[in-house]
């Protein structure tokens, strides 16, 4: 029941995007259609078939570079010049040495 209901809420919170910045719109339909035929909604052969979630992560992985590129972009008058690119490089190699181990 909580799976349903985070699924709903991410489709409405793409959907107010959708007047503020189109990048999360597209990434979350991106993501559910693509993945949609294989969704087993009407029954198939194929039971557990991860081949199918690879292009779909495309929207993952296009909504993650957009946010480390605004991370890295920002600047702030209270923090030091460095602060964020800093921080989104080291948060980007965080994330590459979890996704490799």
């Amino acid at each position: 029941m909580a799976v349903v209901f985070i699924t709903l809420l991410l489709f409405a919170l793409s959907l107010w995007s959708l007047k503020k910045t189109k990048v999360f719109f597209f990434s979350v339909f991106f993501f559910a259609v693509t993945l949609l035929p294989f969704l087993n909604l009407v029954p198939s052969s194929t039971i557990l078939a991860d081949r199918y979630v690879f292009l779909a992560s495309f929207g993952y992985c296009f909504l993650l570079g957009v946010a480390f590129d605004r991370c890295y972009s920002f600047r702030s008058p209270r923090r030091s010049e460095n602060f964020f690119p800093l921080l989104s490089v080291s948060l980007l190699l965080f994330l590459l040495v979890g996704y490799a181990s």
